[in-house]
């Protein structure tokens, strides 16, 4: 996911500590997708994985992944955001008896700025791991808890814990495992690899869009399947495909409602090409997805506005793979998955969700 900070004086800034990686989490549209038709498939093989840290349970809410973890002590209900960071709800925090220093302002989704302040967690339970001295964002979801009528939401993670350690996402059991870094997991020659690299705590993969080169973020907190920017749509002409649909409300994140635009494109590719890939390589480097349905947010101001990159890859393609995110390697993993030839589903924001 993609935010900015502000300063006291309004100036846009670089925020170093996670203030800068909760981003646009739960900004995500839901949009109608196309069954993706990827050019590699991959098998992971059935020799045994090492013994995994913590294993964690989810579940899928609004096309969201929430775990139940366990801060200072108390249960909390939690969204993981392979897009974002370390946050709690000023509900969670009064509970806890935190008093935090005042964050810089978060530029989120949406056009206006959220207020953050900053807290230390002492002991952050994610199953049989504890995380020790965790900072923490304090940051209100409230509205984002209304508009889609979610009954528990405390905050949520990503980037700290995905760069510590080796996690898979297992769309086909609902589990999150953790691993220690350096853990290599079973291996097999087509298993698909994504090389990737990173920019404010975002894991980014290299991408054509329509033939278009650029680089997209693979993003939980996104619900819809894919999220073209508008400064990228715009430069490179892809805009043009989108201009005469109209504008609707697509959902609701940090900020306020994401209206856009919703279209199609007709290849997403993501990863090296056949002729970039090393030929010493024993891994398929690139998947391509035909067909893709993908809003376009209708924004002046806003994470989504004011970012260079391509745009972003939501689970309404990710459910169909589970994944192997590898971040101290810089390496992303994926085979399909059950739910292939699931029905792809598409929903409005619930009635009444804008405020």
């Amino acid at each position: 996911m993609e935010y900015v900070t502000m300063s006291t004086g309004g100036q846009l800034r670089s925020q170093p500590t996670c203030a800068r990686r909760v981003g646009t989490a739960l900004c995500a549209a839901l949009c109608a997708v196309s069954l993706p038709a990827w050019s590699a498939l991959s098998t992971l093989p059935a020799q045994p994985a090492p013994d995994a840290l913590a294993i964690l349970p989810f579940t899928l809410q609004d096309n969201r992944i929430f775990v139940d973890v366990q801060i200072n002590g108390l249960p909390a209900h939690v969204l993981l955001d392979t897009g974002g960071g370390n946050a709690i709800t000023p509900e969670l925090a009064e509970r806890l008896r935190l008093r935090g220093q005042t964050g810089a302002a978060l530029l989120g989704a949406g056009e206006a700025l959220t207020a953050t302040c900053e807290v230390k967690i002492d002991r952050f339970a994610l199953g049989r791991l504890t995380l020790r001295h965790q900072d923490f964002l304090v940051v209100d979801f409230a509205p984002i808890a209304r508009a889609f009528h979610f009954e528990h939401f405390d905050g949520m993670f990503g980037a700290e814990v995905l760069q510590t350690h080796v996690v898979a996402l297992d769309f086909s059991h609902r589990q999150v495992r953790l691993y220690a870094p350096g853990t290599v997991l079973p291996e097999s020659a087509t298993m698909i690899r994504l090389p990737c690299r990173f920019h404010d705590d975002k894991p980014l993969v290299e991408a054509r869009i329509d033939g278009v080169a650029g680089q997209v973020i693979l993003d939980t907190g996104d619900r819809s399947a894919f999220t073209l920017y508008p400064a990228f749509a715009n430069g490179s002409g892809l805009f043009s495909s989108f201009a005469r649909q109209p504008v609707v409300i697509t959902g609701y994140g940090l900020g306020g409602p994401i209206p856009a635009r919703v279209g199609s494109i007709d290849k997403l590719e993501l990863g090296y090409s056949a002729a970039e890939v090393d030929a010493k390589s024993r891994f398929s480097s690139q998947l391509t997805v035909a067909n893709v349905t993908t809003r376009v947010p209708a924004l002046s101001r806003g994470a989504f506005a004011g970012t260079a990159y391509a745009g972003s890859v939501g689970n309404e393609v990710l459910r169909r793979y589970d994944w192997i995110f590898d971040y101290p390697r810089g390496q992303l993993y994926a085979k399909v998955n059950s739910s292939i030839d699931a029905p792809l589903r598409f929903s409005a924001p619930p009635a009444g969700s804008v405020e």
